[in-house]
C-alpha cells in the first residue's frame, strides 16, 4: 500500500531534450552512478526497459540480462498478497503524464514490494523521479526513471515514531516506564545506527549535537561534535543560513525540507569543499508539545546533480551543434530537404527550396503531390517516384539524377538531384535528406554550344561540297554551252542540252545556297536603313504571298541604320515570307517588323548562338500559321532539312538565312508553337554609317560584246582541278588569246621564269603548293605591272577568303560560263590598260 508523502531526499530533475547514454564515456558515467536509474522506451502502456545501472540492479536484486527487453511491470509486478497495493498504478499514470505533458514527473513514496532471490516479495519504499528523453529531432523516445529505495528511512521514521509512542505509553505506566524506554531508545540507536542515510539529533535552541550515525559523521568528516552547539562544531556553515534555519524550525515547530543545497564543509581537508545535499529538519516535542529538539535526515546527492548538470551541458553542447549544422544547411548553395521516414513531413527544408521550386517551405508538403516531374526519356514522374520517396522507402542512395520540374510560372527546371535515407544506429531509416540544384542554365547552354558546333560542323562541309559543285557545274556548264552552240538552235538535240544546262543552273544556285548557309559568299555590305529595304520589297513580298493572304508592315523610318548588303537582307526576307506562306492556310496574316531594341540579357527562346548584350535593330516575321514542335524547331536550320514533301523543297532555305545573318554578324531566333504560329526574329547590330566591302562578283551570263582585246595577247591560266583549266584555256582561246596553262603556282613561276611573258594571269584561289595570293606576291616582285583575275569556288569565308583575296583584287565566281570568264579577263585587262603601273 502507499505510505504517507515522507520528507525524503529526492532529486528534482529537468527534462532532457537528447538521450544522454550515447558515447562510451557517458554509458560509463551511467553505470557507475550511485543513484539507481532506469531507462524504458515511451512506448505505452509496455515501457520496455531499454537500459539499467548497477546501483538499480543493485536495489531491486535483478540482473541486467533479466530485465533489458522485458516490459516494466512484466519485469516488476505487483505483490499479489498486498491486495491494497497502488504503487504499480500510480508509477504507471505518472510514465503516462510524462509522454502526454514532455514534462518531468516526482511522485510521493510509495510502497512497491520487491521479489528477492527466493521469489518471496520483500517490503520496499521508493522515491521516483520520471525524465522524458528526445532524440536529436526532438522526439520523446525513452524516459529517465529515478529511484531511491527509502525503505529505511521509512522504516527508521515509522520506528522512531512508534518508539516514542511506546515511550508515551511506558511513561505512563511507572512499574516498567524505564526499562522499557531503555530498551526503545537502544533500539532506536541500533536503527539509526543501521540506517543507509545520514541522521542526527541535535537538542535545545543552540542545536546541540545528542546523537549523529555513522552515515552522518561519514558525511561531514568524521569529526567529533556530539555534545558540540552546532555552531561550534560547524563555524563554517556561518553565512549560509544553516544556523538560521535551524533556529526557526526551533522556533516555529515547523519541518524545513531542503533540496540540492549546496554547503561548504570542511570533511578531509583543511579548505572547505562543496556538498550538495538534500535533508529534511523535522522538529522534536515533548509531553507539551514544546520544541525540545530537532532531527536531522540528510543524503549526499552531490554525484546525482554533477551527473545531471553533465547530461544538461552535453544536451546544450548537442544543441549547439545542431544550431550550427542548421545554419550551414540554411545558407547551403544547394537545396536541402529533410523528412521524416515515419509521417513523410517535412523537417527542414532551406531557402535554395523556395528560391528554386517558387514555393513557401511551410506549403512543400501540400504542392508536393501537385508537382509534375520528368525524366530525362520523358517518362513521367509517379507519386512515390521522387528520390526521396525511394530514399526514405527503399533506402536507396541517388546520385547525380536529372529531371525536370514544373515551376508554379509554368517554367520547366532541369535539376541534378542526390537522395539518401538516414538511418539511425540499428540501421532502421528514420528520415531521408535530398540535395538539389538548378542545373536549366547549364543545360540549355550545352545544348547550344552542341547545336553551334552541329551547325558549325555541317557548315564546313557544306562549303567544302560547295567548292567542288562549283568546280565541276563550272565544267558542265563552260562545255555545255559549247556543245549547244556547235549543234545550234535548229538541231533536233538542242533542247536536250538545254534540260542540262538549266539543271546545272539549278545545282548552282543550291551552291550558291550552300555558301550563304556556311558564310562563304562575297558580299557587298553597306549602311541601310531595314525599313526602307522592306518597303522596296513589300510589292514583291506581297506578290509572293499571293491574295488568299495578308502581309502587314510595322515599321517606321528613322531606324538606326545596320550594316549589311542589301541584296542578302532581300533574299533573307524573301526566304522567310515564303516559308511562312507554305506554313499558313488561306486568310493567314503575316506580319513583318523592323524596330530599334537593346539587349540587356539573352532573350528566352532556342537560339542559334547567344546575343550578346548591346544595340539591335530587330528584323521579325511573324505568321499565324501551324506552328512548329519542339523537335522540329531545334531543326529548321539544319541544311537539306525540310517538312515539306519530296519535291517541293530543297531544305536550304532557312539554312541560307542562318548562313547570311551570321555572316553580317547578325543573330537569328526561332519560336514557335503547335497551333499558335510561328515567329522568326534577326537581330542586326545597330552600326553608324560604314564603308562597303570591296568584293566583287564577276559572274554574268551577257555575251560579250564590243570589240575584245584577244589577239595578240597572252593569258597564264593556273587551276588545279583539270576541267576548269581545260574550260579556261579553250574559252580563251576562241576569244583569240595565247593561253599558257599551269596546275599550280609553283608551275606558273617556273613558266614565268623560263621566258614566258603572259599580260594577264587567270589562277584559282586555293591550289596545292602555292596558292593563288602568294602567287600574286611572287609575281608582284618579278612582274609589278602584271594583272591577276582571281576565281575560285569558295566565295569569301572570313577565315579563309579574306586572307588569300586583296580587298581590291578582281574576282570571279565559280561557277561561271565561258562568256563570263572571257567578259572578266577583258574588263581586267582593260583597267590594267587605263591606270598602268598600278596593279
Amino acid at each position: 500500500m502507499n505510505e504517507p508523502s515522507l520528507p525524503v531526499p529526492v532529486p528534482v530533475p529537468v527534462p532532457v531534450p537528447l538521450p544522454v547514454l550515447e558515447g562510451s564515456g557517458y554509458q560509463g558515467l551511467f553505470n557507475a552512478a550511485p543513484g539507481a536509474y532506469i531507462v524504458v522506451r515511451a512506448d505505452a502502456p509496455d515501457f520496455h526497459i531499454a537500459e539499467v545501472n548497477q546501483a538499480y540492479l543493485n536495489a531491486t536484486m535483478t540482473s541486467r540480462e533479466g530485465l533489458l527487453g522485458r516490459p516494466l511491470f512484466d519485469a516488476f509486478p505487483e505483490n499479489p498478497a498486498d491486495r491494497a497495493a497502488s504503487g504499480g498504478r500510480n508509477i504507471r499514470a505518472s510514465l503516462e503524464r510524462v509522454i502526454a505533458t514532455s514534462a518531468s514527473e516526482t511522485l510521493p513514496v510509495q510502497q512497491y514490494d520487491i521479489r528477492g532471490p527466493d521469489g518471496k516479495f520483500q517490503e520496499h519504499h521508493w522515491s521516483l523521479t520520471s525524465i522524458p528523453l528526445f532524440d536529436g529531432m526532438g522526439r520523446l523516445t525513452h524516459i529517465l526513471h529515478a529511484v531511491e529505495d527509502v525503505t529505511a528511512l521509512t522504516r527508521a521514521t515509522r520506528a522512531r515514531r512508534d518508539a516514542e509512542d511506546e515511550r508515551a505509553r511506558l511513561e505512563t505506566l511507572e512499574t516498567a516506564a524505564s526499562r522499557r524506554a531503555a530498551m526503545a531508545e537502544s533500539r532506536l540507536r541500533r536503527v539509526y545506527d543501521q540506517a543507509p542515510v545520514a541522521m542526527a539529533v541535535m537538542r535545545g535552541p543552540e542545536h546541540v549535537f545528542d546523537f549523529a550515525n555513522p552515515r552522518y559523521l561519514d558525511l561531514v568528516g568524521d569529526r567529533a561534535i556530539v555534545g558540540l552547539p552546532i555552531r561550534e562544531a560547524f563555524p563554517e556553515l556561518a553565512g549560509q543560513g544553516i544556523y538560521e534555519r535551524l533556529d526557526e524550525v526551533f522556533a516555529t515547530g515547523r519541518p524545513y525540507l531542503g533540496r540540492e543545497l549546496s554547503v561548504q564543509l570542511v570533511r578531509h581537508g583543511s579548505e572547505p569543499g562543496t556538498v550538495i545535499l538534500n535533508f529534511v529538519y523535522e522538529p522534536l516535542v515533548d509531553e507539551s508539545g514544546a520544541v525540545e529538539g530537532i532531527a536531522v535526515v540528510a543524503s549526499d546527492v552531490t554525484e546525482l546533480v554533477q551527473g545531471r548538470e553533465a547530461a544538461r551541458l552535453l544536451a546544450a553542447e548537442r544543441d549547439a551543434d545542431r544550431g550550427q549544422l542548421l545554419t550551414v544547411l540554411e545558407q547551403s548553395p544547394l537545396a536541402i530537404t529533410i523528412a521524416d521516414a515515419a509521417s513523410g513531413r517535412i523537417l527542414f527544408a532551406n531557402a535554395k527550396v523556395t528560391q528554386i521550386l517558387g514555393v513557401q517551405a511551410s506549403s512543400i508538403d501540400e504542392q508536393s503531390g501537385q508537382w509534375r516531374g520528368l525524366r530525362e526519356d520523358g517518362t513521367v514522374i509517379g507519386r512515390g517516384e521522387w528520390p526521396l520517396d525511394r530514399a526514405i522507402r527503399d533506402g536507396e542512395t541517388i546520385r547525380n539524377e536529372v529531371l525536370q520540374v514544373e515551376h508554379p510560372d509554368g517554367r520547366r527546371l532541369d535539376l541534378s538531384v542526390n537522395a539518401a535515407p538516414v538511418r539511425d544506429a540499428s540501421g532502421a531509416v528514420i528520415a531521408g535528406v535530398v540535395l538539389f540544384w538548378d542545373m536549366t542554365a547549364e543545360r540549355r547552354t550545352e545544348r547550344e554550344l552542341h547545336d553551334a558546333q552541329r551547325l558549325q560542323a555541317v557548315g564546313t562541309l557544306a562549303g567544302g561540297v560547295a567548292h567542288e559543285v562549283n568546280n565541276q557545274i563550272t565544267a558542265v556548264l563552260g562545255f555545255g554551252e559549247f556543245v549547244l552552240r556547235a549543234l545550234g538552235p535548229t538541231h533536233e538535240q538542242a533542247p536536250d542540252m538545254r534540260q542540262v544546262l538549266q539543271a546545272a543552273n539549278r545545282v548552282a544556285r543550291i551552291s550558291q545556297q550552300l555558301l550563304a548557309f556556311s558564310r562563304q559568299q562575297i558580299t557587298q555590305p553597306r549602311a541601310l536603313d531595314l525599313h526602307d529595304v522592306v518597303a522596296g520589297l513589300a510589292p514583291v513580298l506581297q506578290q509572293l504571298l499571293g491574295n488568299d493572304k495578308t502581309l502587314t508592315v510595322a515599321s517606321s523610318r528613322g531606324d538606326p541604320p545596320v550594316h549589311a548588303d542589301p541584296a542578302q537582307v532581300e533574299q533573307v526576307l524573301i526566304n522567310l515570307v515564303a516559308n511562312a506562306r507554305d506554313a499558313t492556310d488561306t486568310g493567314a496574316r503575316i506580319t513583318i517588323g523592323v524596330e530599334p531594341v537593346e539587349i540587356s540579357r539573352r532573350p528566352d527562346g532556342p537560339a542559334r548562338g547567344p546575343v550578346p548584350p548591346g544595340r539591335y535593330v530587330r528584323l521579325s516575321v511573324h505568321d499565324t500559321g501551324q506552328g512548329m514542335a519542339p523537335d522540329t524547331l531545334a531543326r529548321i536550320f539544319e541544311p537539306f532539312f525540310t517538312t515539306k514533301p519530296i519535291g517541293e523543297g530543297t531544305g536550304l532555305g532557312l539554312s541560307m538565312v542562318y548562313g547570311i545573318v551570321r555572316q553580317n554578324g547578325g543573330y537569328i531566333w526561332a519560336r514557335s508553337e503547335v497551333g499558335r504560329g510561328t515567329s522568326m526574329e534577326v537581330y542586326w547590330p545597330e552600326v553608324g554609317p560604314a564603308t562597303t566591302a570591296g568584293t566583287r562578283d564577276g559572274g554574268g551570263a551577257a555575251r560579250l560584246s564590243g570589240p575584245h582585246l584577244g589577239p595578240g595577247r597572252t593569258v597564264l591560266v593556273v587551276e588545279d582541278e583539270p576541267a576548269v583549266r581545260d574550260l579556261a584555256v579553250r574559252t580563251l582561246e576562241l576569244q583569240g588569246y595565247t593561253v599558257l596553262a599551269a596546275e599550280h603556282g609553283r608551275d606558273a613561276l617556273a613558266l614565268i621564269r623560263q621566258g614566258a611573258a603572259p599580260d594577264i594571269v587567270v589562277t584559282d584561289l586555293i591550289m596545292p603548293h602555292l596558292n593563288g595570293r602568294q602567287l600574286r606576291d611572287r609575281l608582284a616582285k618579278l612582274r609589278p605591272d602584271m594583272p591577276v583575275l582571281f576565281i575560285s569556288g569558295y566565295s569569301g569565308d572570313d577565315v579563309v577568303l579574306r586572307r588569300l583575296l586583296p580587298s581590291d583584287a578582281p574576282f570571279l565566281q565559280k561557277p561561271f560560263t565561258p562568256d563570263a570568264l572571257a567578259r572578266a579577263v577583258m574588263s581586267v585587262m582593260r583597267e590594267a590598260a587605263a591606270t598602268p603601273g598600278d596593279h
